[in-house]
C-alpha cells in the first residue's frame, strides 16, 4: 500500500498543470473597478487556459438591473479571450458576470464592476 501512495504521489507531481488547472480571468476590457467616459461598444476576458465555446456565460447588468442586448460571447483563436459586444449603454455602475469552462471540464465563475460615466 504504501509503495502505491508513492507511485500515485510520483504520478501527480509529474502531471503537466495544465491538466490540473482551472481558467481563471487575469484581465478584462474594461478593467474590473475603472471609470469610463468614452464610449464602449464592446468588452473583452483574457482568461488562463482554453475554454470551451459552447459554455460560456457572460452577463452585464446596471445599477442591478439586466442589460439586454450583448452579443453572443465569441472566443478567439487562442481559445482564452472571450469577446462581447455591447448595446449602447448607460451612465451608470455595471457588473460583469461570466462563467466558463475549460477545455479539461473545470467550471470557474466571478464578477467584476466598472463605472460608466458616459461620453
Amino acid at each position: 500500500m504504501k509503495r502505491f501512495v508513492l507511485v500515485m504521489m510520483a504520478a501527480l507531481i509529474g502531471m503537466p498543470s495544465a491538466v490540473l488547472a482551472h481558467a481563471h480571468l487575469i484581465r478584462s476590457t474594461p478593467q474590473d473597478g475603472s471609470e469610463i467616459s468614452a464610449s464602449i461598444d464592446a468588452m473583452v476576458l483574457y482568461f488562463t487556459e482554453a475554454l470551451e465555446q459552447r459554455l460560456i456565460n457572460v452577463a452585464l447588468s446596471r445599477d442591478d438591473k439586466a442589460v439586454s442586448g450583448l452579443s453572443q460571447p465569441v472566443l478567439s483563436g487562442n481559445r482564452r479571450t472571450v469577446n462581447v459586444s455591447l448595446p449602447h449603454l448607460s451612465a451608470g455602475l455595471h457588473t460583469v458576470s461570466w462563467s466558463v469552462v475549460s477545455i479539461d471540464g473545470h467550471r470557474t465563475e466571478g464578477k467584476f464592476k466598472f463605472l460608466y460615466r458616459g461620453p
